[in-house]
């Protein structure tokens, strides 16, 4: 097939390299392997850097005009010459594309997109013109291929997505990392380097904003470490390289060597020469370097950041920290130093896993396979190339879930939906998660098809108001565009089951969209099976008629509530007491707990550490508060405690202002972080596990069974978290501290009760909820589509 290639961003040839040009390359190489002949349509550079709407606009002219002239020029050949298919890579508001959307129309060929992003909060600003000229391309499209995860978030309901795994070609990384005895004398000799020393590698490019930002982090991991032997290769120039000198200038001058800009065929040997490579990856989207050193044998110490979990296997191919984080980078540098056998085995596994899940020629043939596809839904037009997708070629694997979630404060109803959805994508459901609230950083949702929503939130702990990511109210306008964006996507999924978080239960401000979306489906032929999905407690309804409402809803709409929770220690009247007017209705399945919990702790991580967690960080500072002041002094009763290091985790609904204020008030023996995705790879290593009272970090903490203080949250309408815990201590299973009795002198108190309780007491908890909820799902399905047979 005949494909015209265009970069709107920079070019496949352009001299100077980056990480976009080194992607376009491997796109264009990924294309010909497969048997493709490609040719670069144009060079126009359409990104605008500083939202300069006058420069979009002449951008957008110059892009039509060219557009023309490249349509009077391919008109011009003989058809069997033509393109037969226009391929854009990376595609986003800053650098539209102008070009290849009319090229596709005018010549009637599929167009697609490898690599694109959207962000809404730039409508009606300085780079409006760009945000729409990238929603008009992506409407268009026949298919996205994302590399990248987490940009399935970033883009449009409906979207017809393709993924592909970040890639590369690993021939000659694998050729180098046979031979490393070849490259390290070499080496040694040219840069005066130790070779009975370890030798760390970084590879990157030395500009400002998040290259430096990760140089920089990097030199604070390294600088404590000068009483170990190691050296340190610096691979990458650019126009900030004075910036990153002085950033390591707190180094002795000889453990670092600058190696400046380094050839690319030159690269392989020096990745395999290296023992580990180290890079903070500061907002990094995967990071090309770390594939290409895990493919030459280089375990990978890297943060836990965008797309780099997909690449940098946690304990397997390297190790992963906390982003920004110099001082855990440091200690997870030391403890590879001293593990040399474990260096080795993570080499090994690194080779494995690239050639096996990245290599050019997989990825190719998946390329190969989304173009025609493309192709063949053009000539066929009633046929769509998701349609057609292997996915989806029977009725079997039509979308069986549409799970609609909205959280409207703290993450909890996130995190617990989103293990349900891996859940149910391993009992064999094909599961759409439909997220609309706040993008979640890290959220797991395994392979379920991920669709983002315009996102709202409530304002405040009230929850009287809702407004988007740029804190304005959502108007009637916004809700609309919502309502129609999810009643579009419910059109297009015919899902066989609708599953909709906490409604009627809760969620009343969202009816602008429920109600639609729930009587659409009431009306479709066939009736999808339409379930809710609750948690054990209510927050308790303050007026009676609300509670009519939601049993005139249960009872008209939804054939089952699913309540993730166990009546022997929570019977769902105790929050709801006309439990009995629905009763053959409500499905009990058990605690719904992150399957994590069961896998392997953190190799260090956690180990002999206080442990304090704060959920989502929206309503955090009253226990992070108490936290540091408690770990500054700890009284004699608690002296076998002195000398732990305390780790305080704090979500990202926490503002970065007040984030960094903790941090400046942290001692030395407390690290504060985000809120890390391997929370509980951390609870079996600690020492004690300091936590409020949501449902998923309670039944996390219970199920790792670790000592355990918890300090509901009971601000505003909460009164959930505070029940759970009431009845959990009074059975013995934890220490209770009441939120309006927290100090860091009671928070102490608290700690010494934890310790002098004599064990931890066995509670006969059904806590495999997630698994449950699958099961019963399915059977439930069968049931109702038997039913209507």
């Amino acid at each position: 097939m005949r494909l015209a290639f265009y970069a709107p961003m920079k070019p496949p040839d352009h001299p100077v390299p980056s990480g976009d040009r080194h992607m376009a390359r491997l796109f264009l190489k990924a294309f010909e392997q497969a048997g493709h002949q490609v040719e670069l349509a144009c060079r126009l550079r359409s990104r605008d850097p500083k939202g300069d709407p006058q420069r979009q606009k002449r951008l957008k002219q110059l892009g039509e005009s060219l557009a023309d002239r490249l349509l009077r020029r391919y008109r011009a050949r003989p058809p069997a010459e033509r393109p037969q298919a226009w391929v854009t890579y990376h595609l986003y508001y800053k650098a539209p594309d102008w070009v290849g959307p009319k090229v596709a129309a005018g010549l009637g060929i599929p167009y697609l997109v490898a690599e694109a992003s959207v962000a809404y909060k730039r409508a009606g600003g300085p780079w409006d013109e760009g945000h729409r000229a990238t929603l008009s391309a992506l409407a268009q499209c026949a298919a996205v291929v994302t590399v990248n995860p987490h940009d399935a978030a970033c883009l449009p309901a409906g979207t017809p997505l393709e993924t592909v795994k970040p890639f590369l070609d690993t021939r000659r990384f694998q050729s180098a990392a046979l031979k490393p005895e070849q490259a390290r004398p070499l080496l040694a000799k040219a840069h005066g380097l130790d070779p009975d020393q370890p030798w760390l590698l970084a590879v990157a490019m030395m500009r400002r904003g998040d290259k430096l930002a990760s140089y920089r982090v990097l030199a604070d991991a390294l600088t404590p470490l000068q009483d170990r032997p190691w050296q340190i290769l610096l691979v990458g120039d650019g126009p900030a390289r004075a910036e990153v000198q002085a950033a390591f200038s707190t180094i002795a001058p000889e453990r670092l060597r600058f190696l400046g800009e380094c050839a690319p065929a030159a690269l392989p040997e020096i990745y395999a020469a290296g023992d580990l490579f180290v890079w903070p990856a500061v907002n990094e989207a995967y990071g090309m370097a770390l594939l290409e050193a895990q493919a030459a044998g280089l375990p990978v110490i890297a943060a836990r950041t965008g797309g780099v979990p997909a690449i940098v296997e946690h304990g397997v191919t390297g190790l992963l920290t906390p982003p920004e984080d110099a001082a855990s980078i440091g200690a997870a540098v030391a403890a590879l130093l001293t593990q040399p056998e474990q260096r080795r085995e993570m080499a090994r596994a690194a080779i494995e896993k690239t050639a096996r899940e990245h290599d050019l020629s997989s990825v190719s043939r998946q390329l190969d396979a989304i173009l025609r596809r493309a192709q063949k839904a053009r000539e066929s037009p009633h046929l769509s190339p998701a349609a057609m997708s292997p996915a989806t070629m029977s009725q079997a694997r039509r979308t069986d879930v549409l799970f609609y979630v909205q959280h409207l404060l703290g993450i909890g109803h996130q995190k617990r939906a989103a293990t349900l959805a891996r859940a149910m994508e391993r009992q064999g459901l094909k599961v759409t998660f439909v997220s609309g609230g706040m993008p979640v950083p890290g959220l797991n949702t395994g392979s379920a098809n991920f669709v983002q929503l315009p996102p709202l939130r409530a304002e405040d702990i009230h929850f009287r108001r809702l407004v988007n990511d740029q804190n304005l109210e959502a108007d009637e306008a916004f809700k609309a565009a919502r309502r129609d964006q999810l009643l579009e996507l419910y059109e297009a999924e015919q899902p066989r089951a609708l599953l909709i978080e906490m409604f009627p239960f809760g969620r009343r401000q969202m009816r602008f969209e429920l109600r639609p979306l729930l009587e659409a489906a009431r009306k479709a032929e066939p009736r999808p099976l339409i379930l809710s999905s609750v948690r054990d407690i209510l927050v308790e309804p303050p007026k009676p008629e609300r509670i009519a409402e939601m049993i005139d809803w249960i009872k008209r709409v939804f054939d089952h509530a699913l309540v993730h929770g166990d009546p022997n220690l929570i019977p769902f009247d105790e929050t709801f007491p006309p439990l009995k007017e629905i009763a053959d209705q409500v499905v009990y399945t058990g605690y719904v707990v992150d399957e994590s919990v069961d896998q392997a702790s953190h190799p260090q991580d956690g180990i002999d550490e206080i442990l304090v967690s704060t959920g989502g960080g929206a309503v955090s500072e009253a226990l992070v508060t108490a936290a540091l002041a408690a770990s500054k002094e700890l009284p004699e009763s608690l002296a076998q405690l002195r000398g732990l290091r305390w780790r305080i985790l704090i979500g990202h609904s926490l503002p970065d202002a007040q984030f960094q204020a903790f941090q400046a008030q942290a001692s030395s023996h407390v690290t504060v972080e985000r809120a890390r995705p391997d929370f509980t790879s951390l609870l079996p290593n600690c020492r004690l596990s300091i936590s409020q009272g949501g449902y998923n970090t309670v039944m996390e903490v219970l199920r790792a069974g670790c000592p355990r203080v918890i300090v509901p949250y009971s601000g505003g309408l909460e009164t959930e978290q505070t029940l759970r815990a009431r009845l959990l201590a009074e059975r013995g299973a934890l220490t209770l501290l009441e939120e309006q009795n927290l100090t860091a002198e009671s928070l102490l108190q608290a700690v010494g009760a934890e310790f002098a309780r004599s064990g931890a007491s066995k509670l006969n908890l059904d806590t495999d909820g997630a698994v449950n909820t699958a099961t019963r799902i399915q059977t439930l399905l069968t049931r109702h589509e038997g039913d209507r047979a």
